[in-house]
């Protein structure tokens, strides 16, 4: 399943100038500029904006989006979204409430990461990620 998450725009750009501009048509140009944005559109995506009084277009944009988000829907209950030093990370699960929390994390040339933390507090997770540097 990470993979299918990793590679989520790969996937639905296929190197295809016709799904590129179908995409920028229905998700917006700055939403694929790069993984983490899209991701983070996917993220922000809610049921409540495929209502049925939408119109068609905002339908066929909301409804790949939802399922997408099933996708991370197993990674935890809840979901953070943070800047540390250079990285933007989501955070899926409280340490509070969970004894797995999950980390995607994203450096400057838009490489996803995950780390698994398990039975670790909030302060311990924040600690790792501070200290991580990319050469």
């Amino acid at each position: 399943m990470d993979l299918l998450i990793t590679h989520s725009l790969k996937g639905l750009l296929k190197d295809d100038s016709n799904e590129t501009q179908k995409a920028e048509f229905l998700y917006g140009g700055d939403n694929l500029e790069s993984e983490y944005a899209f991701v983070n559109l996917i993220l922000h995506t809610t049921p409540d904006q495929a209502n049925l009084f939408k119109p068609l277009p905002e339908l066929a944009r909301v409804h790949p989006l939802l399922l997408y988000k099933l996708l991370y829907s197993n990674l935890g209950d809840v979901i953070y979204k943070f800047r540390i030093n250079d990285l933007k990370v989501f955070q899926f699960g409280n340490p509070q409430n969970t004894e797995h929390v999950y980390i995607h994390l994203f450096n400057n040339d838009d490489q996803v990461y995950r780390l698994q933390f398990v039975r670790a507090t909030q302060a311990e997770i924040d600690y790792i990620l501070s200290q991580i540097k990319f050469l």
